[in-house]
Parts: structure tokens; sequence; C-alpha cells
């Protein structure tokens, strides 16, 4: 109980010391309103000194309960009195505008900022006053046009046209100022998007498109062989390519023509997993290493699954070690299974395990579909239970929920989940789609 005593009490006081050093911060506007407010008669007086108390143990700072509380109290005046003062400035700031940055302190010309506390809301682009006191004007003609061999003082009424801003909010501010900005969106890019989604503005609005932006893409055109109608929807789902380094893309490209790639795998592999070449070869051998050991894949087996699905591994190397053990383990599927599930289609490997899960259980309990049914069209296990539910159910109401291939009048798995209704009511349960759609009503 002791102990206990003493923790709860090191807490409070604790807690009132971070409180008063944040109700005492660095605003000098608080600090003189406060100062004013205690040097006057009404004001109470408090006889602890805040920075003389210990941060941390600070125990031993009052003798008695009835002083922490009466602290407490007091602690409780000062944070009223912040908000209070805080309130009063923000009634008398100007609501900030499109154009404005918020700033707090006391109004003051550009030219008199000592420091960011001594600024108030004023327009984006703000310019100091600039003095010309070591001679770089004294060679300049201001009768002739202005150039580098010709300076002229810098003047503020100029720079809408002639200087991008300070700072934006977004690469808007920057598209009439920017070439690699302007062509970007000549080709069909979208600027936009990138903007919301990513923090790359910074790079792109420094960019120089000769040196930066132009290599890089016309190597993604001529050497690949990425179609340039391709070439905007790729740059827009990933923008980062633009800030990777040439000649290690170059190398990655290189990695897939050593492994026997050919240029129109290389192309399809690079449009359709956007990251491709963002990944550095290591981490791309040592993960197609782990796919050929794990399944026991040939060379020409690793070139097509990665080719029909580029995607396998975005994600890493967890995700499938899991499915794999799950479909192993408690799914009771062999690894000659799951190779071939594998192979025919990819993309089960990338769904969360549970949806399979959910799916199987339907498949294998509900409608009783032995394992090796499933192995032939792997793509069931991708069918919400949803789907595969409104397809059986309406089946069973025609008495044609058949799935034994040994029996007359089978329907198999895949003529069961096609994505046409139409063509499983016409062609699988024989009737109308309107007979369909009216059982999907009442289901």
């Amino acid at each position: 109980m002791l102990l206990r005593s003493l923790y709860w009490k090191t807490l409070k006081v604790s807690r009132l010391v971070g409180i008063r050093k944040l109700a005492t911060g660095s605003n000098s506007a608080v600090w003189k309103q406060w100062a004013e407010e205690e040097a006057s008669p009404s004001s109470e007086k408090h006889d602890d000194n805040i920075d003389e108390m210990e941060a941390f143990g600070g125990i031993n700072a009052y003798a008695n309960e009835k002083d922490l509380l009466e602290d407490d109290l007091n602690t409780e005046r000062d944070v009223e009195r912040l908000i209070n003062s805080l309130k009063k400035m923000d009634e008398g700031a100007s609501v900030l505008g499109s154009g404005l940055v918020k700033d707090h302190g006391h109004k003051l010309n550009v030219s008199e900022m000592e420091s960011p506390d001594d600024t108030t809301s004023r327009p984006l682009n703000r310019w100091r006053n600039i003095i010309y006191d070591e001679g770089e004007l004294d060679n300049s003609n201001l009768d002739l046009p202005p150039s580098e061999t010709n300076p002229h003082p810098f003047d503020e009424k100029w720079q809408k046209l002639s200087l991008p801003p300070t700072h934006a909010r977004s690469m808007a501010a920057y598209v009439n100022h920017s070439k690699v900005l302007q062509n970007l969106l000549d080709l069909g890019v979208d600027l936009l998007d990138i903007d919301t989604k990513t923090t790359l503005a910074r790079h792109f609005v420094r960019m120089d498109w000769e040196k930066d932006a132009f290599p890089r893409l016309n190597w993604l055109v001529k050497s690949i062989g990425v179609d340039h109608e391709m070439l905007a929807n790729y740059i827009t789902r990933n923008p980062f390519f633009l800030i990777q380094n040439l000649d290690e893309m170059k190398e990655r490209v290189s990695y897939l023509k050593s492994k026997k790639f050919t240029k129109a795998q290389i192309i399809k592999i690079v449009t359709e997993n956007r990251y491709w070449l963002n990944m550095d070869v290591k981490t791309t051998d040592s993960r197609l290493g782990w796919l050929q050991r794990q399944f026991k894949l040939s060379g020409n087996e690793v070139r097509y699954l990665i080719t029909k699905e580029p995607r396998l591994f975005v994600f890493g190397l967890g995700p499938l070690q899991r499915l794999v053990l799950l479909l192993n383990n408690e799914l009771r599927f062999t690894e000659q299974d799951i190779k071939k599930m594998l192979l025919e289609d990819p993309r089960l490997f990338m769904i969360e395990a549970k949806h399979i899960v959910l799916s199987f259980n339907y498949l294998a309990i509900k409608m009783d579909i032995p394992n090796y049914l499933i192995v032939d069209y792997p793509c069931s296990l991708r069918c919400s239970v949803a789907a595969i539910r409104k397809r059986h159910e309406f089946l069973k109401r025609l008495n044609k929920a058949i799935y034994n291939p040994e029996l007359p009048g089978c329907v198999s798995l895949q003529n069961l989940l096609q994505p046409s209704d139409r063509k499983f009511a016409e062609n699988v349960a024989r009737v109308k789609l309107e007979d369909y759609n009216t059982f999907l009503k009442i289901l």
C-alpha cells in the first residue's frame, strides 16, 4: 500500500509539472498578459516555482496532500487563462484564404522579421528587401534588358510573371514555371493523382527535363519497348520511376535478360507490375529463387509464372509462405496440387487467407466437392461465398446441383462460376435470364 501511495503521488506531481510547462509556453503575448494579471491586486499569488521543481521523482515537492490539491486547482486556473488568451488571439486574426500562410505572433513587415514567431498571416510569395552593398550592380546598365552579364535589382512586381512561388500547397502553382510538369501534362500524366497520393511534388518541381526526366522516359520507350500510349498511365501509377537511378534500373532489366526473359515478357512484367523497376536486383533474385525452390519449378515454369502474374510477390514472401502452409496443413492439398494451382491461377496466392478458407469450407462442406475438382479450377477459391451460394442454391432449386463427374448432368466448377449470368442461366441451368434474376430477388 505504501509503494502504491508513493507511485500515485509521483504520477500526480509529474502530470502537474507537464501541464504547468505546457501552460507556460514560449508565447510572448501570453506571458505578457499573465504578468499583468499576476501584478494586479486581484490576482492570486503562487509560492511554488515550476523551474525549481523536479520534472521526475518530485514526490518531496509538497508537504501534504492538501498542498498538492491546492496546486492542482491553481494549475487548472493557469490553463484556463491560457485558453482564454489564445481564443482572444484567434478572434482578432484574419481569416486565411488560399493564398495565405498561418503564422502566429504580431504583425510585422517581412523585412523586420527576426524569427518565425514575429510573423503573421501573409501572402504565399514573400520577399525580403535585398540590400546591394557589395558592388553587385556597379557594372549594370539599367537602360538595357536584364541578363546574366547585366543584372538588375530584384523587383517584386515582376515575380508573378518570371519567378515561381516561394512555396505552395500543390504542384499546380508551379506548372507555368516548370518544363517537367508541362511536358508530363502534355503526355497525359495525372499530376493531381500524384500530388494527392504521394509526396513527390518537391522532387518534381526541382527536376530538369533534359537531365532528369527525358533520359528516363526515352530509355523506357526506346530500350525496353513500352508503348508511348501507355507511358502516361505508367508514370501515373509509378511516379517513383522518375526519381530512380537510371543505371540501377538498367541493371534490373539486364538481370531479366540474363535469365532468358524475352523482350515481350519484360515489357509485360514492367508494365503490369508497376514497381518492378523500383526493386533492387538482390531482392528480385532472392524472391525468384525462393519460388523456384518452394514449388520445385523449372526455369521455364518460373518465367511462365512471373510473366503471367508479375505482381505475385509484390508484398514479399511472408504472405506466400503462410498461404502455402494453410493449403498444405489445414486444407489438405498436396505439394503437387499447390504447384498446379499456382501455375494455373497465380492470383489465388495474392488473396487473403481468410477469404480462401471461407470459400473452401462452402465448396467442400456445403457442396461436397472434393479437393481434386478444386485443383482443376482453383479460381473457385477466389470467388466469394455469396457468389457461389447464389449459383448453387438456384441449381439446387432446379434439382440440377450435381457436381460428381461420374453422374449424368454433372456441372463443372468452371461452368458454375463463369462470370456471365446469361451464359450460366441459359447454358447451365437451361432457363431464361429473367427467371434467374427473379430468384435472386427472393433469395
